[in-house]
């Protein structure tokens, strides 16, 4: 690639605990990116694995890392989004992957786009061993409600740039254990953030019984509706957002990519080096 500073720097940050089954994995779906401004950080809240291990083996590609007790990934965010130097944020988890290439997409959108805030690619989601199970492909602007509560982006596919974060308070709410990706999003759009749409495959996060989704869906059920009510979000509201985003997304063609893209890649397998069977 050209010199890295003909493109934008790119800080990404895992937060991990006792995830060494897929911590590598992760690692290498980032390094393997060979983005020439990358800018990576590893905060482990203390793990009693093996994943301690698996970070000084990459040790010497990493920007910075550390590994000591936190009060939970929002914690864990804020100690590696508070170093970031880069143009462009985001996170990845320490069971999910990047595609290959995702970080060169998302900064020639960055690059193509200069007025915008988000950027949204393909997200995936992916099994235990790495196997395709379903696609989405991103929605246009108009398919979001911020009034709805609704925001239908995938984070492992969703960058913002540090200035409009910034202009936030550039902070991740630490009270939030479930939600507080989509309230970062939520505060973003809020406070005017433009969207791009990135139409390549960009993250993809893996169902599996320890992620925090399966193994943790009371966080979910009991953050939501108390959430809803501190932003004055009703029921009904969320009904009519929902009607006005699956319109949006027939008439803006990202049901119909992410159709296409299940059938394209459905049962293929990635894994941190890239496609392990993609002809």
């Amino acid at each position: 690639m050209e010199n890295k500073n003909n493109w934008p720097r790119i800080t990404v940050v895992t937060p991990s605990f006792n995830q060494g089954k897929f911590l590598e994995e992760t690692i290498q779906s980032v390094l393997n990116q060979n983005y020439p401004n990358l800018e990576y950080f590893i905060v482990d809240g203390g793990s009693t694995d093996n994943s301690v291990d698996i970070i000084k083996k990459y040790a010497e590609k990493l920007d910075w890392w550390v590994s000591e007790p936190d009060t939970g990934q929002s914690n864990a965010l804020n100690k590696g989004l508070l170093r970031a130097t880069g143009e462009i944020l985001n996170w990845i988890n320490s069971d999910d992957l990047f595609f290959p290439d995702a970080l060169t997409n998302i900064a020639k959108s960055f690059i193509t786009h200069p007025e915008a805030d988000i950027f949204v690619g393909d997200h995936a989601w992916i099994s235990s061993a790495g196997k395709i199970i379903k696609y989405s492909g991103p929605p246009c602007r108009y398919a979001i409600s911020i009034n709805g509560f609704i925001i239908p982006i995938g984070q492992q596919s969703t960058f913002f740039s540090k200035r409009m974060f910034e202009s936030i308070g550039g902070w991740v709410r630490e009270d939030l254990h479930a939600i507080m990706d989509a309230d970062l999003y939520y505060r973003l759009f809020k406070a005017g953030a433009k969207l791009v749409r990135v139409k390549a495959l960009v993250g993809a996060i893996r169902n599996h019984p320890e992620a925090k989704g399966c193994a943790r869906k009371d966080l979910w059920s009991t953050e939501r509706p108390k959430y809803l009510q501190q932003i004055g979000v009703s029921s009904l509201d969320i009904k009519l957002s929902l009607v006005k985003m699956r319109f949006v997304r027939i008439m803006d063609g990202s049901y119909l990519r992410s159709l296409t893209l299940q059938r394209l890649y459905s049962g293929k397998t990635i894994t941190g080096k890239g496609w392990s069977d993609i002809k």
